[in-house]
């Protein structure tokens, strides 16, 4: 015997859910699901509630609910599943069906969204709760690589920006040094000049190569500061 379910709708621009007063077969919970006009929902400004369709199994007061995702087109579903505890409870909408029972939230895509309805109104119910484990494994997987991902690029941002310090540093070393050797030239042939009284042309192009370099230097640390 099939089952039957209880259902209700919420939209955008109610703030009133709307409880079907009917129980209906699977057939119909199914055909309602398709038809619901879940795109031209969500191209409306979301005043109150995500377009919803909620499902109750009558006999065992499960509970499944399926709440449009998206911007001017369905991305996603978000799927709350609800196994009520002490499903005695006469009305399906009782409060405590949802409040005294375990609980499963999770997105998925439209296609998987459907499979998991299928397999409900069949009353499959331990694929639905295997599917949705899945997704929620994967999806925290998802997240773990994106976190690792996240992590390399900023160890490796780190260690680039340690290299550029590095050759800064030996770049500055080399000016040093060659700053070095350009002044000890310089005085190695001024003493040679003021020893033999004449100016030699060696003496005058180590004084300017000695005289571009401390100008080149302060422009190069005005330069790195900023």
């Amino acid at each position: 015997m099939s089952s039957l379910f209880k259902y209700s709708l919420c939209f955008p621009d109610s703030p009133d859910i709307y409880y079907a007063p009917e129980s209906i077969d699977s057939k119909e919970a199914w055909k309602i699901y398709r038809s619901f006009p879940w795109e031209d929902w969500l191209k409306k400004e979301i005043e109150h509630y995500s377009p919803s369709i909620e499902y109750v199994r009558v006999s065992d007061k499960k509970i499944i609910i399926f709440s449009g995702i998206g911007h001017n087109y369905l991305e996603e579903f978000q799927i709350m599943y609800f196994e009520p505890l002490d499903p005695h409870e006469e009305d399906c909408f009782s409060e405590s069906n949802y409040n005294n029972a375990n609980e499963m939230t999770l997105e998925v895509s439209p296609s998987k969204a459907s499979v998991i309805l299928q397999k409900f109104l069949e009353g499959n119910d331990d694929s639905v709760t295997r599917m949705l484990e899945t997704e929620k494994k994967k999806l925290a997987n998802e997240r773990f690589s994106t976190v690792q991902d996240t992590k390399k690029k900023h160890l490796m941002g780190r260690i680039e920006n340690r290299t550029i310090a590095e050759r800064i540093q030996e770049s500055d070393l080399f000016v040093r040094i060659a700053g070095l050797v350009v002044a000890s030239l310089f005085f190695v042939f001024a003493i040679s000049t003021i020893e033999h009284g004449e100016i030699n042309g060696l003496t005058v192009f180590f004084g300017l190569l000695a005289i571009g370099y401390l100008v080149g230097a302060v422009i190069y640390e005005i330069i790195r500061k900023k």
